[in-house]
């Protein structure tokens, strides 16, 4: 107790010294001394030039409670802020968190500057079109219609936060009433503002939504002056802004649209698919071209992630190379977007460029944390993704070895199991996780279970309002369920992949091989032609061309292959016991240089020997590996002649070169 009245009577005297020297005034400066928001600025200020952010953002942030409109301090909270590297998802998102209450500061501090209120729609906006969920698209309506309400009327930039407003309306229609809802607050701000490119995306997007309601409503009159008014509204949006980002996205969309429906129609209607459609290629090249010009130098996240999706669906005129050029020229400018480098690793996967996609994926694995922000926010989703692309980089990889070569098979489903076991190390939950289901149906499917393979798919397709999300997923699936003998169900598949990948050639020839499996050779050839008529040199397309007419061919009985007819006809006649006659008909040939010349010195071969003129087999047979040194199945014939009992050798061997059932 005694020390408890020397501190008070210290304490008195102090003060007494303290107003004696400075007087009241520096009395209670003294007195606030320990609590005042400079203090705490000095203190935030030392521990930032010692790199301890997290200390420093703490004293800043005392400082702006004391001080909330010092706009300094705010500034300075802002940058240590955005300087910090979140440790956990769970820290990242409260600081983004702290990141939007800063931005939110400027419209609550200075209700009528619009610069505040756009600052905090960006980022709201950009949010959204990453996430896309409706709730993030409120938050952005919610922001625009707080600036159109408090920002002076007469700012012009006041439009810009309706043009905000519209397309977050426009994002979360989902009835005819919604969607007009947004047209027709974007009309208001493309007649009084029409160099705003993002109304115009806006309202043209809106204004297709209608169409397509109406249109699914079966009423298809009244759809075509809705899109009769979304064409108009391009057109005029070309005029007032041709170089705009937004609209180039928008025009390349709407004619998806129209070549996807004209698509459909086609195939269905049984019609000529080597008529010109109505959207040309050049127009959609045109279009695709625009996008890439226009996004030239952007560095708005939201525009690229926009483009790249449209351009990806783009098949017809080359458009995810495109949208590769898109994303680079971004990563020019913003190097440190590893969301959008996963979106080009995924674009380099699309187009076969394997070794390009994993170096990608790679890199945003072992990327550092990111500072604080919307991508810090999403690196563990962003992370995920990479990993599981290098599952489907691993299962391609698979799929591209020699069925024969059962050693580098399994080192590659070895590999497959490694890059799952990756991405379930980087997953909650992973039992339940679509990424990691994915990765296990592959991984079923390159094991050879493709009953569980088809499981699991299945099990997506039943959890996913959307079904499925890639084409390439309902692509093996349908593979799977062909090695199961559902040819039904085959096909449905396919058409799903085709509706996720527009113009995607290589899902059109397999639906084609499917056709030309259940002796539907006219539709086949419908949808091979119409995939040769636009790139008449694609491999797949001319080898289903051959295989459909050999296909064809055998069911009437016909063989129309010089080659194999020969071989045919003597196999008949060394059936019936006339061994001279096969034999004269394949020593007529014997002499052809052509690629499928050793098939008749194979034969001319067998028929010596079932004759028993071995030195004439052998001799015939050399001369054969002579000419074609690289064909395997002479050199086999060859050595099994020298064997000691060649005639009971090749009795295997005779069976499978006369087997004339046509490869497919």
């Amino acid at each position: 107790m005694r020390t408890g009245r020397v501190n008070i009577r210290f304490l008195l005297l102090l003060t007494a010294i303290i107003i004696g020297v400075v007087g009241i005034g520096g009395f209670l400066f003294a007195l606030n001394y320990m609590n005042d928001a400079g203090r705490n600025i000095v203190q935030g200020d030392t521990y930032f030039e010692k790199g301890e952010l997290r200390k420093a953002l703490d004293y800043y942030g005392r400082a702006i409670n004391k001080d909330p409109g010092n706009g300094e301090y705010l500034k300075k909270l802002e940058k240590t802020l955005l300087m910090i590297q979140p440790e956990t998802l769970s820290e990242a998102n409260e600081l983004y968190g702290m990141y939007i209450g800063i931005l939110r500061r400027g419209p609550d501090q200075e209700p009528r500057d619009a610069d505040g209120h756009l600052r905090l729609l960006a980022e709201l906006q950009k949010n959204a079109r990453v996430i896309g969920e409706i709730d993030n698209w409120r938050t952005v309506e919610r922001a625009a219609e707080n600036m159109v309400s408090r920002v002076d009327p007469d700012s012009p930039k006041r439009w810009l936060g309706r043009a905000y407003l519209g397309f977050a309306q426009q994002r979360m229609a989902f009835t005819r009433e919604e969607a007009q809802r947004a047209v027709e607050e974007l009309m208001i701000v493309t007649e009084n503002a029409p160099t705003i490119d993002l109304a115009w995306r806006g309202l043209i997007a809106a204004q297709l939504k209608v169409a397509i309601e109406v249109e699914n409503a079966i009423n298809t009159e009244a759809a075509e002056q809705y899109y009769v008014d979304a064409d108009s509204s391009i057109r005029r949006a070309l005029e007032s802004v041709p170089d705009g980002p937004e609209i180039a996205t928008i025009v390349a969309y709407r004619l998806s649209l129209d070549r996807d429906s004209e698509e459909r129609m086609r195939v269905a209607a049984g019609r000529d698919l080597t008529t010109p459609y109505r959207v040309s290629n050049e127009e959609l090249a045109t279009a695709a071209q625009r996008i890439v010009t226009n996004l030239e130098g952007t560095t708005d996240m939201g525009q690229v992630i926009e483009a790249e999706r449209i351009l990806r669906r783009m098949g017809w005129v080359d458009g995810p190379n495109l949208g590769i050029q898109v994303i680079e020229s971004y990563l020019k400018e913003v190097p440190d977007d590893d969301y959008i480098r996963l979106q080009l690793a995924r674009l380099k996967y699309g187009v076969m460029s394997f070794d390009e996609a994993e170096e990608l994926a790679r890199q945003v694995l072992d990327a550092p944390r990111m500072t604080v922000g919307l991508l810090a926010r999403i690196q563990p989703a962003i992370r995920q993704g990479a990993a599981s692309l290098e599952c489907d980089i691993a299962f391609r990889r698979w799929t591209g070895i020699d069925p024969d070569d059962t050693t580098l098979l399994a080192e590659h489903v070895a590999t497959l199991r490694e890059a799952r076991d990756l991405l379930v190390s980087l997953t909650d939950n992973a039992e339940d996780d679509e990424l990691v289901l994915k990765a296990d149906a592959k991984l079923a499917y390159a094991e050879g279970n493709f009953t569980r393979c088809a499981t699991l798919f299945d099990r997506l397709k039943r959890e996913n309002t959307e079904g499925l999300k890639e084409a390439e997923s309902y692509m093996i699936l349908a593979s799977a369920l062909g090695k199961l003998g559902q040819t039904g169900s085959v096909m449905q598949n396919l058409q799903e992949a085709a509706a996720r990948a527009p113009g995607n050639p290589t899902i059109a020839i397999e639906i084609a091989r499917v056709l030309m499996r259940v002796k539907k050779y006219d539709d086949a050839d419908r949808i091979i032609e119409s995939i040769l008529a636009q790139r008449p040199d694609f491999p797949a397309a001319l080898a289903a061309k051959e295989a459909s007419t050999r296909m064809r061919n055998r069911d009437a009985g016909i063989i129309v292959d010089p080659v194999n007819a020969v071989l045919a006809k003597a196999q008949e006649l060394a059936k019936s016991g006339d061994l001279e006659a096969a034999r004269a008909m394949l020593e007529a040939s014997y002499n052809g240089d052509g690629r499928d010349a050793p098939l008749i010195i194979t034969g001319y071969t067998l028929i010596l020997m079932d004759m028993g003129r071995l030195d004439e087999a052998r001799s015939v047979v050399s001369d054969g590996v002579s000419r074609f040194p690289d064909d395997k199945n002479l050199e086999a014939l060859l050595v099994r002649l020298d064997t000691p009992d060649p005639v009971d050798s090749i009795v295997e061997y005779v069976t499978t070169v006369l087997k004339l059932e046509p490869l497919e």
